[in-house]
């Protein structure tokens, strides 16, 4: 069913405007501009908005009622993106990105200064191999996750390390929507297989369950609209559209 996480990974996949100090943003890059996610379930709308500088680096994310979402993109001198800052009532939440050769090899999450999730990435050659996920609650115990990946072209077999549940991933080979930007396409290591088509989960060898995506392109082979639909084992359902907007 539908996870929900703060991660870039979700925010991202979320009006294009000017930097704050107006200055027009260069036509360069393709980028987007604006995501809508529909539920299919209940008809609920969520709208994300990117702000680009004048070097087409993200700036800032809006939500649908132009209020904040992510407050402050930090980058390094290589122009890798580092940091994202969310500022919140409660206090800030960053997500922290670490490279080694151009690629991406550790996300820390933390809560005012509080480590609360960390994902390591190893590689082989320009291939993710291991992915490895630890959690943090309240200072307890950390909950660990591995997940080791195999190729075949396209299609990516994810496999649970611990349970030896695992996933096949099929992608379309075409451009993912932030191929434009190659700081954020840093941040998403499938990118370069383009959009899923397909995942089809088993656990102890037997179909779990199966997520479709139905994707309409434009005429550079950017998804414009994606439908998703999830469906169990017992039958249940979800699902959603995403509407992407680009400068161009």
């Amino acid at each position: 069913m539908k996870n929900v996480f703060l991660y870039l990974i979700i925010i991202l996949l979320g009006v294009f405007s000017c930097s704050d100090n107006d200055e027009p943003v260069k036509n360069t890059s393709k980028l987007v501009v604006k995501l809508e996610q529909v539920s299919t379930n209940d008809g609920s709308v969520d709208v994300s908005k990117y702000d680009y500088n004048s070097e087409n680096k993200l700036l800032k994310i809006r939500n649908g009622n132009n209020n904040i979402v992510i407050n402050e993109v930090i980058y390094d001198d290589k122009g890798n993106l580092t940091r994202l800052i969310q500022k919140q009532d409660q206090g800030e939440i960053s997500d922290n990105y670490e490279y080694l050769n151009s690629k991406l090899v550790k996300e820390t999450r933390k809560g005012n200064n509080t480590v609360i999730e960390v994902i390591e990435y190893k590689y082989d050659n320009n291939s993710l191999v291991l992915k490895r996920e630890q959690d943090v609650f309240n200072g307890g115990t950390a909950t660990i996750r591995e997940y080791s990946y195999e190729y075949d072209g396209n299609t990516v077999r994810r496999t649970d390390t611990s349970t030896g549940s695992y996933a096949i991933i099929k992608y379309d080979g075409k451009n993912f929507p932030f191929s434009g930007e190659e700081s954020l396409k840093k941040v998403f290591p499938f990118s370069n297989l383009g959009n899923e088509l397909e995942v089809k989960v088993y656990v102890n060898n037997i179909l779990d369950h199966t997520k479709t995506n139905t994707i309409t392109y434009d005429s550079d082979e950017y998804p414009v609209k994606i439908i998703i639909e999830e469906v169990t084992s017992s039958g249940q359902t979800w699902g959603e559209t995403k509407n992407y907007t680009y400068n161009k």
